[in-house]
């Protein structure tokens, strides 16, 4: 399945936006607009690799990869909570369907590692977050700021397994996770 993901930047330009916005406001260790760039990137090797057939809102998608974690600058015990509800409203003032926001919604609100979504969007959106949990990217930035990543190190082994709903996610994490360990390999070794 091909997307255009410029082409939904354009078409949602305004509510996107604000979510970058939020978004690089975010101080948490391993969390910040990298991370972001990492999941829509995640999300449309996703959705390539599905089957055409199916039915999935790419838009909503989309929108909730910007907005994902949004809520992490808050320091609560459900920043997707707050995600899912600073998405809504903003949604709302932008006068979007009310089927459409709660779609962007359930496409953050179970995205914890220990959730488990109630849509397809959700899982999308899940899979791709967890998937950018061995960005190298992600690792480079938190190593150079000194970030904890004790966290990320415990996910890492039930990653794959337990956690990744698309075969094709799986399949993405095999091709990434190459590339962390030799990250880590020549970080370690050179």
């Amino acid at each position: 399945m091909k997307i255009d993901i410029e082409e939904i930047e354009k078409r949602h330009k305004i509510i996107i936006s604000k979510g970058i916005k939020l978004n690089k406001q975010v101080k948490k260790d391993g969390y910040g607009y990298q991370r972001t760039l990492d999941i829509i990137d995640n999300m449309q090797d996703i959705i390539e690799g599905l089957p055409e057939d199916t039915k999935i809102d790419i838009d909503a998608c989309i929108i909730a990869g910007y907005w994902l974690d949004v809520g992490k600058g808050a320091n609560v015990e459900n920043p997707e909570k707050i995600s899912a509800n600073m998405l809504s409203d903003a949604l709302a003032k932008e006068n979007y369907d009310k089927k459409f926001i709660k779609t962007c919604y359930e496409a953050i609100i179970h995205h914890r590692w220990n959730m488990i979504p109630n849509t397809i969007e959700g899982h999308l959106v899940k899979d791709a977050d967890k998937i950018s949990f061995i960005g190298v990217e992600r690792w480079r930035e938190c190593i150079e700021k000194k970030q904890r990543i004790d966290l990320t190190m415990k996910l890492l082994s039930t990653l794959r397994n337990e956690m990744l709903y698309f075969n094709i996610s799986k399949t993405i994490y095999d091709e990434k996770i190459v590339d962390l360990v030799q990250f880590l390999y020549d970080y370690i070794f050179n």
